[in-house]
């Protein structure tokens, strides 16, 4: 093995090894060199002014893009795009939402400031609520039907002890062939 050699950082002064020209938290030294303006919008995908601009940075599990703007906090992508725009910074209790409703986006002209509440009635008038009844199979995550539910059922009735049999009929687990029966789940069927 060959020996590593070190130098010092020429911008925080720590120790760096001389391969690669960077401290071992060059994050922290790359900091204070590189505008958060120009940090941030590389990884913007700008488009047309009318079209979305995809944040190409990494993701939150919704979609939003995250940015870390000093070291050690993150923030969305979308919320540090209406900061640089606006050139200030978003007020309290108050959040960044988007018109073209696409969690990815940084194009300031489809940001807007706007309560929790606010966010909620936009929601609602672009009619992209959960509206009425989503129990059983009207749920997105369902994997059995009302009438299967009502067959399981039934045959439970005359073999109570085949609910494994029924589970793999049904490539369900056991337990949720118990819930049905037992009501914990899909209680709104008969």
């Amino acid at each position: 093995m060959s020996k590593l050699f070190h130098d010092l950082c020429p911008l925080c002064g720590k120790k760096k090894r001389k391969e690669s020209q960077r401290c071992r938290q060059c994050q922290l030294c790359a900091w204070p060199t590189i505008p958060l303006a120009v940090r941030f919008w590389r990884h913007v995908d700008k488009r047309g002014p009318d079209e979305c601009w995809p944040w190409t940075g990494g993701h939150t599990r919704k979609g939003y893009g995250v940015f870390h703007d000093v070291p050690n906090h993150q923030t969305t992508a979308h919320r540090m795009a209406w900061q640089l725009a606006n050139g200030r910074p978003v007020p309290d209790g108050l959040e960044v939402c988007h018109r073209c409703d696409n969690p990815p986006c940084c194009n300031p002209t489809h940001l807007w400031i706007g309560t929790v509440r606010d966010n909620a009635l936009d929601m609602v008038a672009k009619g992209r609520q959960n509206i009425g009844d989503r129990r059983g199979e009207k749920c997105g995550n369902s994997i059995l039907t009302n009438a299967e539910v009502v067959a399981i059922r039934e045959y439970v009735k005359c073999y109570p002890r085949s609910r494994s049999m029924i589970a793999r009929t049904y490539n369900v687990c056991r337990s949720c062939i118990e819930n049905v029966v037992t009501r914990k789940t899909w209680s709104h069927i008969p």
